[in-house]
């Protein structure tokens, strides 16, 4: 029988070989070093190497839990936002996803953040109020989310909730708040929650009565509609920017030390 031929190997592919090895060279932290060999995606991270948020809120958006998890202990940044300023609360609140918000509370992120004023300076906490879920608004709670944010109009979770009519937020967010009441507000600056105004001079119990929600009305405190109070809001000096202001006008003709009489002319 004629030997067997030996197979014959293929030539090594440099190019890959190269590519590899300087893969593997780069490796800022081990979680990061994991998620290449195991074929995750870069994502964003504290280190400047890893800039692509996007792969994460994908995540979040189609559902997919193990992709999350596995971004966020590879590095990846739990604060991420997207173009608009969200971030992955809000993206996991829009959406209603209690797995997801649970799986991203784990990661300990900024529960408090705002979105873009462009888009209505929301935390997720007022996404949650407005959508009326008694569920994600009790876990933002529990995770320390503070009632008391404002959003571009001023506007709390509290009032957004009154004016949709959502009852059981309502109360969960005032049994979150147990502040005592002031004796007045020159004395003391902290205002009771639920008299806490809106951009219109408006509290929460104005809201609810206006859009008919009575049994939400009997929870707050009746404040009266003042038109002038709104112009107590957010005082501040406003300094304008002024390139070239006036300077005072300076008596050329008069001297320190010169005095002079009614008609102008040096006393001697």
């Amino acid at each position: 029988m004629p030997p067997k031929e030996k197979a014959v190997k293929a030539p090594p592919n440099e190019k890959a070989i190269a590519a590899r090895a300087a893969a593997e060279a780069w490796k800022p932290t081990p979680f990061t070093h994991i998620s290449f060999i195991r074929g995750f995606d870069t994502v964003d991270a504290k280190n400047p190497l890893a800039p692509n948020p996007s792969i994460l809120f994908d995540a979040v958006a189609i559902c997919d839990y193990e992709k999350v998890k596995q971004c966020l202990l590879s590095d990846g940044n739990v604060d991420s936002k997207n173009p608009s300023g969200s971030s992955l609360t809000h993206v996991a609140v829009r959406m209603r996803d209690v797995k997801m918000l649970e799986l991203i509370m784990a990661f300990h992120p900024n529960i408090d953040v705002k979105e873009s004023v462009e888009v209505g300076a929301c935390t997720p906490l007022h996404l949650a109020a407005e959508a009326g879920d008694v569920a994600i608004v009790a876990m933002l709670l529990k995770n320390g989310a503070s009632p008391r944010m404002q959003n571009a109009v001023l506007s709390t979770p509290l009032h957004i909730a009154a004016s949709k009519g959502n009852h059981d937020v309502v109360k969960a967010l005032l049994d979150a708040v147990n502040l005592p009441k002031p004796k007045g507000y020159a004395e003391d600056p902290v205002v009771p929650f639920g008299e806490m105004l809106d951009g219109q001079g408006k509290s929460a119990h104005y809201w609810a009565k206006e859009y008919g929600h009575d049994g939400i009305a009997e929870l707050l405190p009746p404040i009266p509609y003042d038109p002038l109070a709104q112009m107590d809001i957010k005082k501040a000096e406003v300094k304008v920017w002024n390139p070239n202001p006036k300077k005072p006008k300076k008596d050329k003709g008069k001297k320190k030390g010169d005095k002079k009489d009614g008609k102008g002319k040096k006393k001697k």
